[in-house]
């Protein structure tokens, strides 16, 4: 009875909350907290700008190699993500499908026609996105960059078959005796590192509301898992290649190459694509937090009306 008690309580605290604009503002202050990345990402911006008003930029701070794998290598939220996902370097692959990248070669390492080390200028490559949003989450193959070396300065493209991330996602809450919500729900067995790292990019308040329902009704919180997992897939990634974008922008923002506004213009027109493609998804699939919430509410409710149903028999 102390049992029930408690998980009563907590109920009504979560109902409380979730029938007031604090669990909306609490989805939207999670999600960023969440993917840890804006705090440390605004001293590495502060660091570079202070570059940037110097008159001569040092060799060091100049912006060389695959820029956009090494922001993702650089990046801690990236590595939750791929532990999630299971493998660091498709991940990483995958974001920089869907974002492209700038390749910058040092002017050393950059050679002219006939052969020779030029010394003198780099050599700049705009390699633009070979899939889209979309791909992530509605189909099973695409075009995807692929790296022969850590340093990933020679990216070639490859057409296969790509796991489709909102699937994932719901394995990890769903499939099986060794799922999220069964643990949840019978109170046994430890989460696995992939199902910590993707309950830590998850706002928290959904991992709470997905915790409660599991508790009521594992079948409930199963269908609550779907939507969390086709939102998240697109929420949380889209949110990781913006910030991605935006990091190798100020790193660009320091150099003093020539091409350096041209390359920044080009991110930005990528960056414009992946809110295109964010906007088309929802609206195909108009899953969001805040519908999660209400759905969250509506199966409480039910849950609450069967069980008064069942004790009000003779």
């Amino acid at each position: 009875m102390a049992t029930a008690g408690k998980l009563s309580d907590t109920i009504q605290q979560l109902d409380r909350y979730a029938n007031s604009c604090q669990l909306e503002q609490g989805i939207v202050n999670d999600s960023w907290n969440a993917m840890g990345y804006a705090k440390n990402n605004k001293a590495m911006i502060d660091a570079q700008r202070e570059v940037a008003d110097s008159s001569k930029i040092p060799e060091e701070k100049k912006p060389y190699g695959n820029l956009v794998w090494l922001e993702l290598k650089r990046n801690n939220t990236a590595q939750w993500y791929q532990i999630a996902l299971g493998s660091a370097t498709q991940v990483h692959e995958m974001l920089m499908s869907l974002i492209g990248t700038i390749i910058v070669q040092k002017p050393e390492d950059t050679k002219n026609y006939d052969g020779q080390k030029s010394g003198s200028v780099s050599k700049i490559d705009r390699l633009p996105p070979t899939m889209s949003m979309l791909d992530l989450v509605e189909t099973t193959s695409a075009k995807m960059y692929r790296c022969d070396n850590d340093s990933c300065m020679k990216p070639t493209t490859k057409s296969e078959e790509i796991d489709n991330i909102a699937q994932k996602f719901l394995d990890l809450m769903v499939q099986g005796n060794n799922s999220i919500v069964h643990k949840y729900a019978t109170n046994s067995g430890t989460m696995t590192e992939q199902q910590k790292a993707f309950l830590s990019i998850l706002p928290n308040t959904l991992g709470t509301l997905l915790r409660t329902m599991s508790l009521q009704s594992e079948a409930a919180a199963k269908k609550l898992a779907e939507d969390i997992a086709y939102a998240s897939a697109i929420d949380v990634t889209y949110t990781l290649c913006d910030e991605m974008l935006r990091s190798v922008e100020d790193s660009l923002s320091t150099s003093d190459m020539v091409e350096a506004q041209e390359m920044i213009d080009s991110l930005r027109d990528t960056r414009n694509q992946l809110s295109r493609d964010l906007k088309a998804l929802h609206q195909v699939r108009p899953v969001s937090y805040s519908s999660i919430i209400r759905d969250y509410r509506y199966l409480n409710e039910l849950i609450r009306k069967q069980a008064f149903m069942f004790q009000a028999r003779p």
